[in-house]
């Protein structure tokens, strides 16, 4: 909350000031929101300690938001693209990742590597639509057909570079050997294949298991 509530009032008084696009609008709301996470999990005592803090969270902005949505400047602020989604997104962002931490931590003991499932998919999600909106000339033709070519190649570089950067500084006891940047281009590759066939509404829990 330190972290994503003064980013919050930043954006919004810059959106007052000059309004920005919805579509980059928006994606700077999605990053503030996953930054807050990767540092709540980054300052944890324990995996469960996230846990817990993330159902919270869940409960919490589904309650806010279900008040906030019947107010007049909630949709000048959030286009949404279907009834209630900004609290049923958000809600379910910290269900996500609540039931990732629990996954990787009974298969394989590391929780946090869910902080790498963010980055992959939080950072690439938006680097793919601020390059593929404005820039991408090149549509795939499969599934969403807004999606492009130049957007999908923006989420696999920068999540790639992202998520190496951040096991480099905040995980030391990972060693950057070839199975390892395998598996970090691997989980880029398949979060921007799964981002462009996913369903808008489903989007958000099919990603980040994927990337899982």
């Amino acid at each position: 909350m330190i972290w994503s509530l003064p980013l919050f009032c930043i954006l919004v008084i810059l959106y007052k000031i000059k309004p920005l696009p919805s579509f980059i609008f928006r994606k700077l709301l999605h990053i503030t929101a996953f930054t807050g996470i990767i540092f709540m999990n980054l300052r944890q005592q324990s995996w469960q300690d996230a846990i817990v803090c993330l159902g919270i969270g869940a409960i919490a902005s589904y309650c806010i938001l279900s008040i906030m949505e019947k107010k007049d400047f909630f949709q000048e602020f959030f286009e949404e693209k279907f009834p209630h989604e900004v609290k049923r997104n958000l809600s379910g962002v910290f269900l996500t990742i609540a039931a990732l931490e629990e996954f990787l931590a009974i298969t394989i003991g590391e929780p946090m590597l869910v902080n790498v499932v963010i980055i992959v998919w939080g950072f690439g999600d938006a680097a793919a639509a601020l390059v593929g909106i404005p820039f991408g000339k090149h549509k795939l033709p499969i599934a969403d057909k807004k999606k492009s070519i130049e957007g999908s190649i923006a989420f696999v570089l920068v999540s790639t570079v992202l998520t190496s950067m951040f096991m480099a500084i905040a995980m030391p006891g990972m060693e950057f050997i070839v199975p390892n940047i395998v598996a970090i281009l691997l989980a880029a590759i398949v979060g921007s294949i799964v981002e462009v066939i996913a369903k808008d509404k489903w989007d958000n829990l099919i990603v980040p298991v994927a990337i899982a």
